[in-house]
């Protein structure tokens, strides 16, 4: 499986490339723009991985952009949070309902995370 990963922090990048790097591919970027960028080349992802919470570009703007320019990846997203949410964070989780985990997260809990959402939108949510 192909995943791409966006988080601001390289520690948690780092980690997440270490779990999953014995099974999948692992394309990883510090913000969204950039991955953005990647995706405008590179759609062949199976998963998305991304944090919620970014400076420069949210996960939430992230996902609308997906939504727009790559609608076929959207319901492969899972995002990743801390769980201080703000109102627009709230807003998003409850509009959208997408698969989220919460940091920290064990390595079973990612990988039964990108299983899920590989599988498409209707395993998303039977489990959380």
């Amino acid at each position: 499986m192909r995943v791409l990963v966006v988080d601001d922090e390289e520690l948690m990048l780092n980690a997440i490339r270490r779990v999953l790097r014995d099974v999948h591919v692992v394309v990883a970027f510090r913000s969204a723009s950039e991955a953005m960028r990647r995706l405008a080349e590179d759609r062949g992802f199976d998963v998305i991985l991304c944090d919620l919470m970014m400076p420069d570009m949210t996960g939430m703007t992230f996902h609308d952009e997906v939504v727009k320019l790559y609608p076929e990846l959207a319901s492969r997203m899972v995002f990743m949070t801390g769980g201080a949410f703000a109102p627009a964070a709230r807003e998003f989780l409850g509009r959208v309902d997408p698969l989220c985990i919460q940091k920290p997260f064990s390595p079973d809990q990612l990988l039964e995370a990108l299983s899920r959402a590989a599988q498409g939108p209707d395993n998303l949510h039977d489990s959380r």
